[in-house]
């Protein structure tokens, strides 16, 4: 993926991502309670091959990769960008008055996602 986009980028350009966090564990929570239930967890090719759906009616079913940090920066050296930046998802104090702490618990100590910024 990242050679890809470099190859398509002006030499000023960047590449931001909202990826699958190399942190997040499925061992320590599902993410039921943000409308994804995960079905599965595999190895696969050096990481991890997920099968979840989103909890809708019908439940609608799709898979999601998930790589480590190392793997992911390797690439982002090779692909020729010079700087990046990981960048944990946050919740907005409007948001957090309006669904409780506890609501937001898993989201904040066991992100499924992240922000992943990358520059020439």
């Amino acid at each position: 993926m990242f050679q890809s986009v470099a190859n398509h980028l002006k030499p000023s350009g960047k590449l931001v991502a909202y990826t699958i966090s190399p942190d997040y564990q499925l061992e320590v929570d599902n993410y039921d309670i943000y409308g994804i239930h995960i079905l599965s967890k595999e190895p696969w090719q050096g990481g991890y091959r997920y099968q979840a759906e989103f909890l809708s009616t019908p439940p609608s079913a799709f898979t999601f990769y998930q790589w480590s940090r190392e793997d992911y920066e390797r690439a982002i050296e090779k692909a020729g960008f010079s700087q990046f930046e990981w960048k944990k998802a946050s919740v907005l104090d409007s948001d957090i008055k309006l669904y409780s702490d506890s609501f937001w618990q898993i989201f904040q100590q066991n992100c499924l996602n992240i922000s992943l910024t990358c520059h020439y």
